[in-house]
């Protein structure tokens, strides 16, 4: 796995100024790396908030058996997954633009994955240099940054299979919320992943069997 994991992170992706993809992402590629096993071939993977295209393509560069949908909202965005679709894994990956908190792509699968804008309103004002030319669409997660997590745990829940998973990428202070947002919705299995500093990037929880 961390000979695909290294392949993932060195994907030439296209992306539009402001919609850069953040080294933290690698964290959440390994998670989902380790848990690719058990899916049959012919599996069907989703990935929402997909900017450039980053998590989708890294899933189909170790899983090119997969059908894998990729849904984003942004139409600057889009032009760039399109993009990188076409490079990288032509007839494999599907784009949909969808804005994820009202319509979820159709049909049901057995993995899905998020990187949503998770930022608080307070950190909004607070921002680094290096990220504040980001567009507000891609950063803010509602006042308390768990807008997109509320609903998406609400709303994935029946989109995945029994013994499906949920996985998100999450902010530094969200390690014990949004696992219990998914615990709350009726997730097993949930946990939360950190990096060598101890700092939370990913959770996510498993569609009971």
């Amino acid at each position: 796995m961390r000979v695909i994991a290294g392949e993932a992170r060195s994907l030439p992706l296209k992306t539009p100024q402001g919609l850069d993809t953040r080294p933290t992402t690698d964290r959440i590629k390994e998670t989902l790396f380790n848990m690719l096993q058990p899916y049959l071939p012919c599996s069907v993977f989703i990935d929402l908030c997909s900017g450039s295209g980053a998590i989708a393509l890294a899933l189909a560069s170790c899983r090119p058996d997969a059908r894998i949908l990729a849904a984003e909202l942004s139409d600057e965005a889009l032009v760039y997954l399109r993009r990188n679709i076409t490079a990288l894994a032509p007839g494999q990956v599907e784009a949909v633009q969808t804005d994820v908190l009202t319509r979820l792509p159709d049909g049901v699968c057995d993995l899905i994955v998020s990187n949503p804008p998770y930022i608080t309103g307070a950190d909004m004002q607070t921002l680094s240099p290096q990220v504040r030319h980001e567009p507000e669409l891609a950063l803010y997660g509602g006042e308390d940054g768990l807008r997109f997590y509320r609903q998406l745990t609400r709303s994935c829940y029946d989109h995945l299979r029994p013994g499906g998973w949920l996985i998100f990428e999450i902010g530094y202070d969200q390690g014990e919320s949004v696992p219990e947002l998914l615990r709350q919705r009726g997730f097993a299995e949930v946990f939360c992943q950190t990096d060598l500093a101890g700092v939370p990037r990913c959770a996510g929880g498993r569609r009971p069997l």
